[in-house]
């Protein structure tokens, strides 16, 4: 018998390998001749990453960023480096796991951080990057990944405006 496990995160509980390990070994209690074969799955969010390194053959890259609301960190993505191809989550930088909840407000974060990633692998010679857009904790519609790219938005009087979903409102040229 051929079975194949794909499996998601279980957010705030487990990663998709570990869940899929779970399933794997309940099967082999029952099925111990069963071939397994484990695919990891992502919605966009955590794990986007880590389930394309398993198909992509990644190797994980640390650079500095920002999380939404400006603390400096270091955020993870993937690259491979034979086709110089980036996958980046927007959660490892912008995601609203790493904010604690009275922080969570999308008028005050920002994608400035997953800019931050998508420069550095721009810098290190990104020619393709796969970009993840799940576990937000922003609303400001990408302006702080344009602002960390270099474009700037301005307000009706030319001055830059900060990216954050709170400046949308305000922004009448870029």
């Amino acid at each position: 018998m051929k079975i194949i496990v794909a499996m998601d995160k279980f957010k705030g509980s487990c990663t998709s390998e570990q869940a899929a390990q779970a399933v794997i070994a309940g099967i082999r209690a029952k099925l111990p001749k069963a071939q397994i074969e484990y695919f990891p799955m992502a919605d966009g969010g955590e794990g986007f990453a880590a389930a394309h390194q398993h198909f992509l053959k990644t190797k994980t890259i640390l650079a500095p960023a920002l999380d939404p609301v400006g603390r400096k960190i270091q955020a993870a993505y993937e690259w491979q480096p034979r086709k110089k191809w980036a996958v980046i989550e927007l959660a490892a930088a912008s995601g609203w796991t790493l904010l604690k909840e009275r922080e969570r407000n999308p008028m005050r974060t920002s994608t400035l951080g997953t800019g931050l990633l998508l420069a550095h692998a721009l810098k290190k010679g990104a020619r393709k990057i796969i970009l993840g857009l799940g576990g937000s904790a922003t609303n400001d519609g990408g302006m702080g990944i344009a602002h960390a790219l270099g474009f700037r938005c301005l307000d009706a009087k030319g001055k830059v405006l900060s990216p954050s979903g709170a400046s949308l409102i305000h922004i009448r040229r870029r």
